[in-house]
């Protein structure tokens, strides 16, 4: 979702319209469930927490959690992760900024 969102803000500050940047990303190498069924773009498939405030969905307090938890999981057992821990931090600071409830799709 983070990576997503980073491609959409890029995009669309070369004046890329969001919703056709989605389409060209369900048709290629991007392709994939945050796209194709959980947009964080508003109204881009009706239903997602994102056409709905984004409210519902997967909270970000719950996938805050869920990263933290890999993280431990993964330091008890010795293994070193590169790409969670920078995604833990912007889930912290999102719940810092009292966006816990939102959907984590939020994030764009």
């Amino acid at each position: 979702m983070i990576a997503l969102s980073e491609a959409l803000a890029i995009g669309e500050s070369q004046g890329g319209c969001p919703k056709a940047l989605s389409d060209v990303f369900s048709i290629s190498s991007g392709k994939g469930f945050v796209v194709d069924t959980y947009s964080p773009v508003p109204h881009y498939k009706e239903g997602t927490p994102a056409s709905k405030g984004y409210n519902g969905g997967f909270m970000v307090k719950l996938l805050h959690k869920d990263l933290g938890l890999a993280v431990q999981a993964a330091k008890d057992c010795g293994a070193t992760l590169r790409e969670c821990p920078p995604n833990v931090a912007v889930y912290e600071r999102m719940m810092e900024l009292g966006l816990g409830d939102k959907d984590y799709s939020y994030v764009y």
